[in-house]
């Protein structure tokens, strides 16, 4: 069952179970910084020159918050949507990895048998004398095979992307860079590879067992397996180029990715990544089977690939990468295509998901989804785990605070957060990291509040001021005044 995908739905449907729950002390709390994630994702696009970016929160089965930013083609002005879809590049892998665990667990996939065994035609042989180690299945979704980052020539500069029935000759021209299991060397070739074996062995063509195997099951109806020549329909956002010195950007020429579609070739919004998150949720939740059964995702996820020795080795699963944004471990991946970004960040301990995209390159969605994950993660599980319950109010009168404050024309400013606990909470609009070190502050009396330091003294004053009908219109803070502004 497809998870809701507007936060209408969402409000509609979560909010119902009580008649209160949309003003309990921890909902007011996470819709302030819900908006603050706004605000200051907006503000970052704008910094930025991103002509379009979306975002999305998931917890469990529901969208917490979507929203997105800008216009997905700058030359016909169309607005971007959550549901504009983008290339999601090497997020593909994850979908690749999946099809290649369903084969697994039908038995016609072993994942330890040797790549030759589904391919024949590949010649790879290890150049290592001491140490005999086959390409697996395996090696290839942990990126510890041996085999190198790309085939040969500039493909990803020319996007003249080789053809499926030629990727077995490049792959044999180049041969293995390490002794499998030895080192870690991310792949797309490999995952390229995978590919291959799963059209050799259903008898399919890869894009039709995803698509029937997959996509269909869970209802992704707006993923493709390639990247739209055509723009689908205008759901598919333009990808651009570096801003040149006078803040323009290039289109980038439509181009498919052909044989190494399984490893980068996707494209989907952040709405498909959202329901795509949930089911993982419900399928770990549950163990109910739905395309895969819950120990092949478990084992997906789990580590089969780390180098200690090593610390700028990845760290993988079978093909979900690890990662983590703070103290919170996460799996998923990310994307970095001609043109477009994406990453995916999944907490499978508290069921929150956080995916970004942008139609630029010079842009990391991985640090907009920490920013998101920092400023909204929290709130999202204290309001699970609080289920609506009634909590004594200590937020209702700091709601009128709450809001954007910039200094007009030049980069300053916060979002002022009301907290269930009765504080106030400020982020930098124009941080690259507004969550790693807000300010608290206390009230003092009024319209005057103090920084709550680390060592538990007050600090700084923050005296919000009012116009003459008495509403808050902006505030003081060491020496600097900021004025509130409409969203």
């Amino acid at each position: 069952m497809r998870i809701r995908s507007t936060i209408v739905c969402l409000i509609a449907a979560t909010m119902a179970m009580t008649a209160q729950a949309d003003t309990t002390p921890q909902s007011l709390e996470l819709d302030a910084r819900l908006r603050a994630a706004e605000a200051w994702f907006d503000k970052k696009m704008v910094r930025e020159l991103v002509p379009a970016g979306t975002v999305a929160v998931v917890h469990d089965q529901d969208f917490v918050w979507e929203h997105a930013y800008g216009v997905s083609d700058v030359a016909s002005g169309r607005a971007a949507e959550p549901s504009t879809t983008f290339s999601i590049c090497s997020i593909s892998k994850l979908f690749t990895s999946i099809a290649v665990m369903d084969l697994v667990e039908s038995g016609r996939v072993d994942l330890d048998a040797e790549l030759s065994d589904y391919l024949p035609e590949l010649e790879l042989e290890n150049s290592d004398e001491l140490v005999v180690e086959p390409v697996t299945i395996r090696g290839l979704l942990s990126h510890s095979s041996g085999l190198p980052r790309e085939g040969i020539g500039t493909y990803w500069n020319s996007t003249d992307f080789p053809d499926v029935d030629d990727l077995e000759q490049t792959v044999n021209s180049l041969g293995l860079q390490y002794t499998p299991f030895t080192n870690y060397q991310y792949s797309n070739i490999g995952m390229s590879l995978l590919g291959k074996v799963v059209a050799s062995v259903s008898d399919m063509s890869f894009a039709t067992y995803v698509q029937t195997r997959i996509l269909q099951p869970l209802g992704l109806d707006t993923v493709s397996t390639d990247l739209p020549l055509d723009g689908d329909q205008g759901r598919f956002a333009t990808g651009y180029t570096q801003h040149d010195a006078t803040g323009k950007r290039r289109a980038v020429e439509p181009y498919q990715l052909n044989a190494f579609s399984p490893a980068a070739g996707f494209a989907a919004s952040v709405l498909d990544l959202g329901n795509f998150a949930a089911w993982q949720f419900r399928l770990l939740e549950t163990g109910e089977p739905e395309v895969l059964e819950r120990r092949t995702l478990r084992n997906m996820h789990r580590v089969h690939w780390m180098d200690p020795g090593d610390p700028q080795s990845g760290t993988f699963g079978l093909g979900f990468s690890h990662d983590k944004l703070g103290d919170t471990a996460v799996v998923g991946h990310g994307g970095y295509c001609l043109g477009h970004r994406s990453y995916l960040a999944m907490d499978t301990r508290n069921n929150v998901a956080v995916t970004a995209m942008v139609n630029v390159n010079d842009v990391s969605p991985e640090a907009l989804v920490s920013v998101v994950h920092s400023l909204t993660a929290g709130a999202v599980t204290a309001m699970a785990e609080t289920g609506g319950e009634e909590a004594e109010d200590k937020i209702s009168d700091l709601m009128e605070f709450e809001g954007a404050y910039t200094w007009p024309d030049f980069p300053m400013g916060a979002y002022i957060i009301p907290t269930a606990s009765g504080e106030l909470v400020s982020i930098g609009l124009y941080s690259d990291r507004p969550g790693d070190d807000p300010a608290t502050y206390v009230r003092v009396e009024g319209d005057l509040f103090r920084a709550k330091r680390k060592d538990g003294d007050l600090g700084a004053t923050l005296l919000f001021e009012r116009d003459d009908a008495g509403r808050v219109v902006s505030f003081v803070n060491d020496g600097y005044r900021n004025l509130r502004r409409d969203p």
